[in-house]
């Protein structure tokens, strides 16, 4: 079991909008990031062929300062062990339903990777006091559909189960935590008889691969994440730099879902990938994709820069 990350500071006087209950520090990216990553405007995501619905305006606005910002999180997944922790939970395996507590959130959160959240409703309040007081995790699974705050969403089936790295619980009753993603989880049933949302699951284990292929598999996406991240920071005008990413096949397959910079409703597929070979497909197949993308736009950039350029 690797050691609790340390508890990440705040600024409490700098915040994004609420989701569901909690806001994210200022700076804070949902998805573990790199230095430099800055995704394609939506003019020209809207031509591609797989282009999923559109965010309405207030949300692309909300996303694009997230761009823009350069989260502390980033050297913990780049630089995650070979070995990752486990997933697997004591008290959290097979296939017997069990009921956690369930945190609907605009973000998906994958197994290894972390995420701070500040928690100030009073509904996840009372479900962090109670996860204090039992020693539990809670379900943290993205929203379908529906409002963020104040009002119950509908969640998608998969979640993730998050283990508690660090929890400051503030003086007027608010909460600053660190999770880190373990067990998958499918949600058999919700129930709303507490103020917040409380989900019968089954956890799920990811289907062993064959060996050949995932060593192939995990090659293939480590350099075609590198060069993903190459293409972002020539078009935010940085050196590129060499990534130290994780030998394991599983751990990769999380590592780039959670860092790519794609739609909400594109993760949860890849979360709902029940096997590191088939997840590092899907992941290589949208790297793939989003480099076709940048190098447009890079193209496109140069062409105007020859334009206007006095010589």
């Amino acid at each position: 079991m690797a050691p609790p990350t340390p508890a990440r500071s705040f600024d409490h006087g700098q915040r994004h909008q609420g989701i569901q209950g909690c806001l994210h520090p200022e700076g804070h990216r949902h998805q573990p990031a790199l230095p430099g990553l800055q995704q394609a405007d939506a003019p020209e995501r809207d031509q591609r062929g797989d282009r999923l619905p559109p965010q309405p305006p207030a949300r692309r606005t909300q996303a694009r300062a997230h761009r823009q910002a350069r989260p502390q999180l980033r050297k913990s997944c780049l630089r995650a062990s070979s070995r990752p922790v486990s997933p697997r939970l004591p008290g959290y395996t097979g296939r017997v339903a069990v009921e956690i507590p369930l945190f609907p959130l605009g973000v998906v959160l994958f197994p290894h990777m972390p995420l701070p959240l500040h928690i100030f409703e009073e509904r996840y309040r009372e479900m962090m006091r109670d996860c204090q007081e039992k020693g539990v995790g809670f379900g943290v699974v993205a929203i379908r559909e529906g409002r963020e705050v104040d009002a119950v969403a509908e969640p998608f089936r998969v979640g993730t189960l998050a283990q508690l790295r660090s929890v400051e619980r503030l003086e007027d009753g608010r909460f600053n935590i660190l999770v880190t993603g373990a067990t998958r989880y499918h949600i058999a049933r919700v129930s709303l008889e507490r103020s917040y949302l409380v989900g019968e699951v089954q956890f799920l284990e990811d289907r062993s691969g064959d060996p050949t292929r995932l060593i192939s598999l995990r090659g293939w996406v480590a350099g075609a994440f590198q060069r993903y991240a190459d293409e972002l920071r020539r078009l935010a005008d940085e050196a590129p730099t060499t990534l130290e990413l994780p030998d394991d096949p599983e751990l990769l397959s999380y590592l780039v879902a959670a860092t790519m910079q794609v739609e909400v409703a594109r993760k949860q597929e890849l979360l709902e990938i029940d096997s590191a070979e088939d997840r590092l497909r899907a992941c290589l197949t949208l790297l793939r994709r989003e480099v076709v993308l940048l190098d447009r736009m890079l193209a496109r950039r140069d062409v105007r820069a020859e334009a206007i350029s006095p010589n």
